[in-house]
């Protein structure tokens, strides 16, 4: 079975306090973790609408991609931060096998208003899928 691959990135910016510390047994800077427990199938997009796409899309549609899932917010100055390289990296890898899906979740009631989100992707150069989830 080929399954999904999903990556999550959040624009806080901020760097985990586990993250600055050593692994002395492994001269590595990732943190020792404990093996995550196993939550079952990851959910569907169920939010509504979509944005630079003709169809919403499902987990069946995305099946044997790497998907990056990017939580921003437009009126956010680190989430604005983020975006050139997520354009970047949409850019140079859509297609193989590397996708990129914007999850614009709003801070302020005007970022909930589709047409403001559309403008802002469009002012953004932002191509990739983007949902909208004003829940």
């Amino acid at each position: 079975m080929i399954g999904i691959g999903l990556a999550l990135i959040a624009c806080a910016g901020v760097i985990p306090p586990a993250a600055s510390k050593t692994n002395a047994e492994s001269n590595s800077f990732m943190p020792i973790k404990n093996k995550l427990p196993d939550l079952g199938p990851a959910a569907d997009f169920n939010s509504q609408p979509w944005i630079n796409t003709d169809d919403a899309l499902t987990l069946n549609v995305l099946r044997g991609k790497v998907v990056l899932v990017e939580f921003w917010t437009f009126g956010w100055i680190n989430c604005q931060h983020v975006i050139p390289s997520v354009k970047e990296w949409y850019s140079k890898y859509n297609g193989d096998g590397f996708t990129v899906i914007g999850v614009h979740y709003p801070e302020f009631n005007y970022e909930k208003e589709y047409s403001n989100v559309v403008k802002a992707t469009q002012d953004y150069g932002i191509k990739y899928p983007v949902v909208m989830d004003n829940s």
